[in-house]
C-alpha cells in the first residue's frame, strides 16, 4: 500500500491506543515532525505538548521544481542500483554539522544502512506531498519549534517563521548542528526539550 501522511498519523493513533496512552508529550523530528502535524489535525486532544524538531510545515509547492529536483537527486542513486549502504556516506555529510557526537554519528550511519531501498523510495515520495501550513494557526497545545543552526534541510529562518504561525509557540535553535540534532548533540537536544516540558 502507498505510504501517506494520513495513514502514518492513523498508525500513531493506533500505537497510542495499543500503549493505552490517552495523552502524550509528542516529539517529532524531520519527517516525524510532519507526522506529528498531521496527527494534530485529528488527535490534538491526545497531546499534552508537541515538539516539532527540524521539520517543515510543507514541502515546497506541489509539483514544483524544488520537489522535482529533490526527488531526482534522492532517487537517482537507487535507480542506478545502489543500496542504502552504498549511498549513506554520500548522504550523511550533508545532514550533519562539523562536530557531531561520534556515537550518534555511528548510530545514524548504522540505521541508514539498514533501511530497505523500497522503503526509502516510498518515504521520499511521501515526503514531498506534505502540506500542513493551513493547520498551523489551529494548533493550540503548547508547542516547541526546534531548529538546528546549520540545518540546510529545515533552515532556522524557515522554522522561526513556522513558529510564528502557531499560537504561543516557543522557538529555539541548537547551535553547531545540522539536520540530525538528536544524534549530533543528544544531551543538548534532550535538555532543551526537557526544559520546555518543565515550563
Amino acid at each position: 500500500d502507498k505510504i501517506t501522511f494520513l495513514r502514518l498519523a492513523e498508525r500513531l493513533h493506533q500505537l497510542l491506543d495499543d500503549l493505552n496512552a490517552p495523552s502524550v508529550h509528542l516529539v517529532g523530528h524531520s519527517i516525524g515532525g510532519m507526522i506529528a502535524q498531521q496527527f494534530a489535525r485529528t488527535g490534538q486532544d491526545r497531546l499534552m505538548t508537541m515538539t516539532l524538531a527540524q521539520t517543515s510545515p510543507a514541502f515546497g509547492n506541489k509539483g514544483g521544481d524544488f520537489q522535482k529536483k529533490f526527488l531526482a537527486d534522492r532517487l537517482r542513486p537507487i535507480q542506478e542500483g545502489k543500496s542504502m549502504a552504498d549511498i549513506v556516506d554520500e548522504v550523511l555529510p550533508g545532514l550533519i554539522g562539523k562536530t557531531p557526537d561520534p556515537a550518534g554519528l555511528s548510530l545514524a550511519r548504522t540505521c541508514m544502512r539498514k533501511v530497505p531501498s523500497d522503503s526509502y523510495v516510498a518515504l521520499v515520495n511521501c515526503l514531498v506531498t506534505f502540506e500542513g501550513r493551513d493547520h498551523l494557526p489551529s494548533i493550540t497545545v503548547p508547542t516547541l519549534v526546534l531548529a538546528g543552526e546549520h540545518d540546510r534541510n529545515a533552515p532556522k529562518v524557515m522554522m522561526e517563521k513556522m513558529s510564528q504561525k502557531i499560537p504561543g509557540a516557543e522557538f529555539a535553535v541548537i547551535s553547531g548542528v545540522g539536520h540530525l540534532a538528536p544524534l549530533e548533540k543528544p544531551d543538548t537536544f534532550n535538555q532543551v526539550v526537557l526544559d520546555f516540558l518543565a515550563r
